[in-house]
């Protein structure tokens, strides 16, 4: 809502304070004039960086990814060369609204047109071609059953559905740690990344898939023993979900997008 993110830009201005702002999807004849209070990022990920580098009094540059974007394009080009001419899609399996819709904005700057439930609520999975993010911590999906962060049979489900689409080269997805979690996500989205990779190889084409991981080493999942569960069965992965949207944009297009990740970037 951009009369409600105004109150917000407004109680920010009046506060006194530097502050760091994302808001997801908000366009930008809605925000208000420059300020030297107010920096306005586009993602998360950058959100926390320009934090940091405020609170130490340093300009803060985005950047699309951690490495340079040389390094990147390889990594894409890599990954793409898996698979086959007819791949060209991007499906988003999410666990929750935040981080799909942050990868829904990506994909669509960069990849182009990008089906969702969360534009489209009553969207089915069936009816979908080309590039789509679900959100299945969606109310449509959670009713009668525990939310994707606590239980991941539907993702499991997911990932079976969406590998069995001919036209899917990369599915993108989350790991959200932390309590109130699973106490060990990565490891019960493993029997659908496997099952997924097997059906590709029955077809004898490839699939990518294409991650990131929200937590801490704090967290009581183990930051590290999670990453090393998807790494360990192939999956790319990403410092951000912003990072992992954009490379899989990338290998998709098959390094199309390079040149708008350098505009919008």
């Amino acid at each position: 809502s951009a009369a409600v993110a105004a109150k917000v830009f407004q109680a920010l201005e009046a506060a006194g304070k530097p502050a760091a702002i994302c808001c997801l999807g908000l366009a930008a004849a809605d925000r208000p004039a420059p300020s030297p209070r107010l920096t306005f990022v586009d993602t998360l990920e950058d959100a926390a960086q320009a934090a940091a580098a405020l609170r130490r009094g340093l300009p803060f540059r985005p950047r699309p990814f951690t490495v340079d974007l040389e390094e990147a394009e390889l990594l894409a080009a890599g990954q793409a060369h898996r698979l086959r001419g007819h791949q060209t899609a991007v499906r988003g399996i999410f666990a929750g609204g935040t981080l799909a819709h942050e990868a829904l904005l990506i994909l669509g700057a960069l990849a182009g047109p990008v089906a969702s439930n969360l534009k489209q609520p009553d969207l089915k999975p069936d009816a979908v071609e080309g590039h789509a993010v679900w959100d299945l911590g969606a109310d449509e999906f959670t009713r009668g059953r525990p939310h994707p962060m606590l239980d991941g049979t539907l993702r499991r489900e997911f990932l079976r559905r969406e590998a069995d689409d001919p036209a899917v080269g990369v599915i993108l997805l989350d790991v959200v740690l932390g309590h109130g979690a699973h106490a060990d996500p990565a490891g019960d989205i493993l029997p659908g990344i496997r099952a997924a990779k097997a059906a590709a190889e029955r077809k004898r084409q490839g699939l990518v898939f294409v991650g990131s991981v929200c937590g801490t080493a704090k967290d009581p999942q183990d930051l590290h023993a999670q990453c090393e569960k998807l790494e360990d069965v192939g999956v790319v992965l990403m410092p951000s979900n912003a990072q992992a949207a954009r490379l899989a944009a990338l290998i998709a297009t098959r390094g199309a997008a390079m040149p708008r990740l350098r505009a919008v970037c």
